[in-house]
């Protein structure tokens, strides 16, 4: 009864790895267009008409430091573009505005498609374009009111009743 179950099993997982196999060669001969690993882009940071604060926000960002010597794939791009809000709103915060917004946009040219930086497809985007194609990213920062700190005074507290 054993060697009878074994041919059977012998049999089944050889069918199915020939099934596996030739579903993969058929995936990869119809789908022409493959994503790129790692994916090519372009930043653009839009200036905020304040030196100082482009320099810092031009300092802080990893996007644009590191678009032409650590090229990364989809999903880590994705990553790098989610990290860029977090960074970018530390350095307007040290220039004293702490209600500015920060905005990503990614482009395909060639798709005619944008997408927003927060959108929780971002990283599948990102994947569907042609490995041929550079994804322009734009990052625009609306500075906000420029926060001044004031006169500050101190109060010296009483002392507390001693315990009974």
């Amino acid at each position: 009864m054993a060697v009878y179950n074994r041919n059977i099993l012998g049999r089944f997982t050889g069918a199915a790895n020939r099934l596996l196999a030739g579903a993969a060669l058929w995936g990869a001969l119809t789908y022409g267009v493959h994503a790129a690993d790692p994916q090519p882009y372009v930043t653009s940071l839009a200036p905020t008409g304040q030196s100082d604060l482009d320099t810092a926000l031009k300092a802080s960002s990893d996007l644009l430091s590191l678009q032409s010597t650590r090229a990364v794939g989809p999903f880590a791009l994705a990553g790098r573009v989610r990290s860029e809000y977090d960074r970018l709103q530390v350095a307007l915060e040290s220039c004293g505005y702490y209600a500015g917004k920060v905005h990503i946009l990614l482009r395909s040219a060639k798709q005619g498609v944008t997408m927003d930086g927060m959108s929780t497809a971002l990283a599948s985007w990102i994947e569907s374009v042609p490995a041929n194609e550079k994804v322009d990213i734009s990052i625009k920062v609306d500075k906000g009111p420029l926060f001044h700190l004031g006169r500050s005074n101190w109060w010296k507290v009483p002392r507390a009743l001693p315990p009974i």
